[in-house]
């Protein structure tokens, strides 16, 4: 077992078709074994494991998880315990992330005596401004920055409860000052230098209109709220705040922590599908969480994959739905719409429920689950923060569609024995993507098992490898170079670009065949607010504008196959904003405005 950067070859073990299908009573028989080991049965740790690393750095991880999900105390007691440790590595690394989750149960300390001193009784806090009031909180020696930290971790819930209250302090009260409090300081650290000061009690007031917005069906009165907040009334909030404003809105269901199994509509597929979901009991609507979707292998389901991924242990932190397979279930991948809408029409049925981090969303199956997982990476790259297919196989190599994951983080798992099929079967697959990943500079982790084939090694230690790399990673929303390769139909949203659906494609869709590759696109941001559009048989489309690399203030220039097509400003609408945001229910997908493209000219 290897971790390694470069490709190797290995000898042939074992037989296994290129769609997931067995081809052996060999290999069925190895299905069956797997589908036991997926029931609960623990593998046991072999002599060389195939994700080395020791203890420490796992614990390291582990705190910084818990530090992530808000509970600072026992991460602090990890830290301590690693800084005091005999590895000199770890303990150096320990001290240095230690003073963070220091300074954030400082601060909460600082807001809990401050609560106090104020004393507000059976009155309401009279209307203050946001310095003034941040000055009776925290006093002149406090760290605004710190308390930033913490009030990113939590809102307020757990800190409150944890406050004495006896002195006559009604929690409403305490609630009013924190909301204000934290109003002061996201202020403070996303406003410009030399901004205008602005009343704690108008960014709380631009807060609950935000969201009442994206929470409304009704356009009409959203555009009436977007109209309102772009008024003189509340010019002096900067962009970046309207920005974390919606990120920080708090999600409409109020779904449970618990163990679940769900029906949801597919579209194609009038039976509909059922997926089984695990919410940890960390969960809270207020805190969105990060989604691990867990696909199966064949023959499998969703309840099997789940159980097993519950019974590694490892981040307790994570939602995991694992959805069960409603076409070709016993026969292998097919890539076909049918197959790709059922995987994401599940992911949208637990959104609508829960609350999921949409910068947060990783892709992982076994074997079919693999081949699935290497598929919707590609197919959907710009939804998901990572994928981490397990002996499965990307099919789409001849095609070159692996440009699509150029923005889009990948770990491999597979055996290096897993050599049956053509082109040198699921090992020979993955080597090959290995090397084309690696040329165009892919966010690329291979892990290769020379002991074995088709059935991998899996652990607790791996499961809490898995959770580090994707604890370490997010999604790309802003990329400066992207190339997609997609179907003509149905359209992609692909990063920035949204193609437009010509009329009548929909009668010629057959969803139990995989789509025709049919449009290229090729995008890049180039200094001078210029967007450089490359494109192969792609029709209309919306050119989707905002981000950290484009000045909204300035002229926007687009091309078009090296032909300028348009070029004018494209202020920054916060109408367009909201209702993006209500529309696509991904509150990390922002963009002011767009640039329409229609019949090769831009408007």
């Amino acid at each position: 077992m290897t971790l390694r950067a470069s490709p190797r070859s290995c000898a042939s073990s074992r037989p296994c078709s290129r769609r997931g299908l067995p081809a052996s009573a060999h290999a069925l028989a190895v299905h069956c074994v797997f589908a036991l080991l997926l029931g609960g049965v623990r593998c046991a740790l072999a002599a060389d494991p195939p994700f080395p690393g020791p203890t420490a750095p796992l614990e390291l991880a582990e705190a910084d998880r818990r530090a992530r999900a808000g509970e600072m105390v026992e991460a602090r007691r990890i830290y301590e315990r690693l800084a005091a440790g005999s590895d000199p590595a770890v303990a150096a690394e320990a001290t240095k992330r230690r003073p963070r989750v220091e300074r954030a149960l400082d601060a909460w300390g600082r807001l809990a005596k401050a609560f106090g001193r104020l004393r507000v009784a059976q009155t309401e806090l009279p209307p203050a401004d946001g310095d003034d009031l941040l000055a009776q909180l925290l006093g002149p020696s406090s760290h605004p920055g710190s308390v930033v930290d913490a009030l990113r971790y939590d809102e307020g819930h757990d800190a409150l409860a944890a406050i004495d209250v006896s002195e006559s302090l009604k929690p409403a009260d305490l609630r009013t000052a924190l909301r204000l409090a934290r109003a002061t300081l996201l202020y403070r650290a996303l406003a410009p230098p030399g901004a205008f000061p602005v009343r704690a009690e108008l960014v709380l007031q631009a807060e609950r209109l935000v969201q009442q917005a994206i929470a409304s069906a009704d356009a009409a009165w959203r555009d009436a709220i977007a109209a309102r907040l772009s008024s003189a009334e509340f010019e002096g909030l900067p962009p970046a705040l309207w920005e974390e404003m919606l990120r920080r809105a708090p999600h409409p269901a109020r779904g449970d922590p618990g163990t679940y199994e769900e029906e949801y509509d597919v579209p194609y597929n009038g039976s509909g599908a059922r997926y089984h979901l695990f919410v940890p009991a960390c969960y809270r609507p207020s805190r969105p969480r990060p989604l691990l979707v867990a696909l199966h292998y064949t023959a499998g389901e969703g309840k099997s994959m789940l159980n097993w991924w519950r019974s590694l242990g490892g981040d307790q932190t994570y939602i995991i739905v694992a959805p069960t397979a409603t076409a070709y279930r016993t026969q292998g991948w097919a890539k076909t719409e049918l197959e790709r809408s059922c995987i994401v029409s599940a992911i949208e049925h637990v959104r609508a429920r829960w609350a999921v981090d949409p910068d947060r969303i990783y892709l992982t199956g076994y074997s079919m689950g693999g081949h699935a997982s290497w598929d919707l990476g590609i197919e959907f790259a710009d939804r998901w923060a990572g994928v981490l297919p397990m002996a499965g196989a990307p099919f789409d190599i001849g095609e070159g569609r692996l440009q699509n994951l150029l923005k889009l983080p990948v770990f491999t798992y597979f055996g290096a024995k897993d050599t049956e099929g053509s082109r040198g079967g699921i090992t020979g697959l993955n080597e090959e993507a290995t090397r084309t990943l690696q040329k165009q500079g892919t966010d690329l982790t291979v892990v290769e098992d020379h002991a074995r084939g088709h059935m991998l090694e899996l652990t607790r230690e791996h499961a809490l490898a898995f959770y580090a790399w994707m604890d370490a990673r997010r999604r790309v929303v802003y990329p400066k170079l992207f190339r997609s390769v997609y179907p003509a139909f149905p359209a992609r949203r692909a990063y920035w670009i949204d193609p437009i659906p010509e009329p009548g494609k929909p009668a010629g869709l057959d969803p139990l065949k995989p789509p025709p590759p049919g449009v290229f696109v090729r995008v890049e941001i180039k200094p001078g607010n210029k967007v450089q559009v490359y494109a192969d048989r792609m029709g209309d489309f919306d050119c989707y504008v905002g981000g950290p690399d484009l000045d909204l203030v300035l002229p926007v220039r687009l091309s078009l196959n090296g032909s300028l097509v348009f070029e004018g400003p494209r202020p920054r609408d916060l109408r367009f904003l909201l209702s993006t945001v209500a529309r696509t229910h991904d509150a990390g997908w922002l963009f002011w405005n767009r640039v329409k493209v229609r019949a090769g000219k831009g408007e």
